[in-house]
């Protein structure tokens, strides 16, 4: 079995990203008591973070 390593590993859930945020927004009320943000913009810093790992 492969592990997923380094960018490889930050390129899945970029690729899943809508399907996470769909989500993520029906459970919005929740999702901002858990983590402080809203689900978009969560995402929108996932997003970016995921971006800039995957240029390393």
């Amino acid at each position: 079995m492969k592990y997923l390593q380094e960018d490889e590993m930050y390129r899945v859930p970029s690729a899943c990203s809508f399907e996470i945020a769909e989500f993520c927004i029906q459970y919005a009320d929740d999702f901002e008591a858990m983590f402080g943000l809203s689900p978009d913009v969560f995402m929108e810093v996932a997003m970016y973070h995921w971006s800039i790992m995957t240029k390393r």
